[in-house]
């Protein structure tokens, strides 16, 4: 018995031998191509697989594991966090030039010029270029130290936890602007 069906281009009645089910052809109206579709009484019917239990167990696992590590992350975090903070007072949003020490709120293990190549990335981080521009000027002294410094941190594929939230390229764009004034 011939399958038929319509053409999906041209709409007409298209019969086509009974063991053409399930490939292409062409229109004998449009001379288009069109699948030519298998006969209903043609169709085997697969059963699904059962479940398989050792799969089950496995993602169990994997899940657990997943979920652990997620954890060990968030602790990391939370201890890079830590101790990037200070006893000191909250410092204001926006530092008046001068007001403060320019080591203040800087990561415990920086001092001197480092600590201020960091706050002139958290700075420009920030948007606050009346600072970022008061700290290149402190950094200037110094240049050759801060160089090797910045390309230090452009170069190390985890950032200061200061700095953990800009996106690589921009953290490369803020450095190579201060390497440029410097």
């Amino acid at each position: 018995m011939p399958i038929e069906f319509h053409c999906n281009h041209c709409n007409n009645l298209v019969r086509a031998q009974d063991d053409a089910g399930g490939r292409k052809g062409k229109c004998p109206y449009c001379k288009l191509g069109v699948y030519i579709p298998t006969p209903p009484d043609q169709i085997e019917i697969l059963d699904f697989a059962e479940d398989d239990e050792d799969w089950k167990e496995e993602k169990k696992r994997l899940k657990a594991e997943a979920g652990k590590l997620d954890h060990a992350l968030l602790d990391e975090r939370k201890i890079a966090d830590d101790v990037g903070a200070t006893d000191a007072p909250a410092e204001p949003a926006m530092r008046i030039p001068g007001e403060s020490s320019p080591d203040a709120g800087a990561h415990p293990a920086r001092k001197g010029v480092e600590a201020r190549v960091v706050d002139y990335l958290v700075a420009m981080k920030s948007s606050e270029l009346e600072r970022a521009e008061t700290l290149v000027k402190q950094i200037a002294p110094d240049a050759d130290r801060a160089k090797s410094f910045a390309q230090e941190i452009s170069m190390d594929p985890v950032p200061p936890p200061e700095l953990a939230d800009v996106p690589p390229a921009v953290l490369r764009g803020f450095i190579k602007s201060l390497l440029s004034r410097l």
